[in-house]
């Protein structure tokens, strides 16, 4: 293909077509720019489908995040109802005078359990590795990086709020809800 277009110029040249060399020179210049551009577009295009097939994988990965956060949270809310019922069974034997325990494996069980330590931590996830490396604008949907920013840093806080919040004060106040009747 190269000689034949080579081939073309020579005979322009040779016969003396300057002009009609020239056009034919703009001519081939314009293809060639219209092929990069072509190319360039294509590249662009392929490009914004793997970012955007990059932030759909993401939005995936967070859902699945979610997901585990619901369950670890559900676990903990239901440690602690657990945790209630036996702090009450303690309460009810305290607060009663000369009340026996019947069964004392099953009164230390529930002392033991009751007091057992529930802390709550939050393994690193895809959020804070699209924040991180600085990737955020892969999911397009800015609403959503809002309320993923917002979720976040409410639930971080709440966690070490509660993490932080000694276990001795959410029993008193357990206790005095028991007496009041609430």
């Amino acid at each position: 293909m190269i000689k034949f277009f080579k081939n073309i110029r020579k005979s322009m040249v040779n016969q003396g077509k300057t002009t009609n060399y020239l056009k034919y020179a703009v001519g081939e210049i314009v293809l060639v720019v219209i092929g990069i551009l072509i190319a360039l577009q294509i590249n662009n295009w392929n490009e914004n489908r793997i970012l955007l097939l990059k932030g759909q994988n993401y939005i995936g990965e967070i859902y699945k995040d979610l997901e585990k956060d619901v369950k670890v949270l559900t676990e903990v809310i239901n440690r602690l109802k657990d945790q209630s019922v036996r702090a009450e069974h303690i309460l009810k034997v305290y607060d009663t005078p000369g009340h026996p325990i019947i069964d004392s494996l099953a009164f230390s069980q529930d002392f033991s359990l009751s007091s057992w330590p529930l802390v709550v931590d939050r393994d690193k996830n895809t959020y804070s590795d699209i924040v991180e490396t600085g990737q955020s604008s892969i999911i397009r949907d800015d609403s959503l990086i809002e309320k993923l920013r917002e979720y976040y840093k409410n639930y971080d806080s709440k966690i070490s709020n509660f993490n932080e919040y000694p276990k001795e004060v959410r029993f008193k106040k357990r206790a005095i809800a028991m007496q009041l009747g609430t």
